[in-house]
């Protein structure tokens, strides 16, 4: 910007000062270099982001992604019959009613046809509140595992810097969305479920808002060096390098048995588009109350999705 105006200037490397450059210009050019500086900031105030103060780190984001990680482990406990006694089978009998199986079906079978990402019954019957439920639902205790320990890890992190709350709603919302896209793509004879979607959601969400933070602050990336460019986008792609290492095996599989890579794309995809939002929401989602509204909801959406799966 300021050599297009023609004030000589330059940058130099810099450990204290935020994101390691420092801009250079001569002492009689210096207020002409401000003011050319200010002139742009109040043309272009609203065609870039906003460089908001950090967040102070949130205590609740450990133990929230634990119990969240709890929670999707008492889940898959329903869905195997592991209640025991009576109430696991008045449990598998009342599934069996509500789905139409004959007495003794397996207690997990029943649970899929009832939350199973259905591609079929979502596109062409309308059953769009599987894109849900099947967030909730794991094939089996490695399945589960795998998507507990990397989704409690991301769902720390992020509820670290964006707050608890924030990361729960982005989570849900990325995963609700790639499995949407997941089965309109397939249309039919399509079958997935796991937390894998939201879990890849939540990294592109937290990666994307991350590499907007730095641009913010960076400023135009035009004119910088190509070390600058590497340092505002370093988030999303290390986010590219993550999907592509445990997205394209060992995680959610589809109905052939197979990792599901287009749902985790989806997801990653949607939820790059929802950490752009958050980015440009600004201070709304840091104002008291949001996050726990924004984390409650995320809650009542899923519970409100299993209250239309079991009606």
């Amino acid at each position: 910007m300021l050599e297009a105006r023609g004030v000589e200037h330059r940058l130099r490397d810099a450990i204290d000062v935020p994101l390691g450059w420092r801009l250079e210009v001569l002492d009689p050019l210096a207020a002409h270099a401000q003011e050319e500086i200010a002139a742009f900031e109040r043309e272009n105030r609203h065609g870039r982001g906003r460089l908001l103060p950090p967040r102070s780190p949130s205590a609740l984001a450990l133990p929230g992604a634990l119990a969240v990680v709890l929670g999707l482990i008492c889940m898959h406990g329903l869905t195997i019959g592991g209640l025991g006694g009576a109430l696991g089978g008045a449990l598998g009998g009342a599934l069996g009613r509500v789905t139409g199986a004959p007495s003794g079906s397996d207690v997990h079978e029943v649970w899929m046809r009832l939350g199973a990402a259905d591609a079929r019954l979502m596109v062409h019957f309308g059953e769009w509140y599987r894109a849900v439920t099947a967030l909730t639902l794991h094939a089996g205790p490695g399945h589960l595992g795998g998507n507990a320990c990397l989704g409690g890890v991301f769902l720390a992190l992020a509820g670290r810097e964006l707050g608890l709350g924030v990361a729960l709603c982005l989570t849900v919302l990325s995963g609700t969305l790639g499995n949407m896209l997941n089965a309109w793509f397939y249309d039919s004879m399509h079958v997935s479920i796991g937390a894998s979607t939201a879990v890849f959601g939540l990294l592109g969400a937290l990666t994307m808002h991350r590499s907007l933070v730095l641009l913010a602050g960076e400023g135009p990336v035009a004119d910088r060096p190509a070390l600058a460019w590497a340092r505002v986008f370093g988030p999303l792609v290390a986010g590219i390098f993550l999907l592509g290492l445990f997205g394209t095996g060992g995680g959610e599989p589809d109905d052939a048995g197979r990792t599901d890579v287009l749902a985790h794309l989806f997801g990653f995809a949607a939820g790059v588009g929802l950490g752009w939002v958050l980015h440009w929401s600004g201070e709304w989602t840091r104002r008291p109350g949001v996050g726990w509204a924004l984390g409650l909801g995320s809650l009542g959406l899923v519970a409100a999705a299993w209250g239309v799966a079991l009606c």
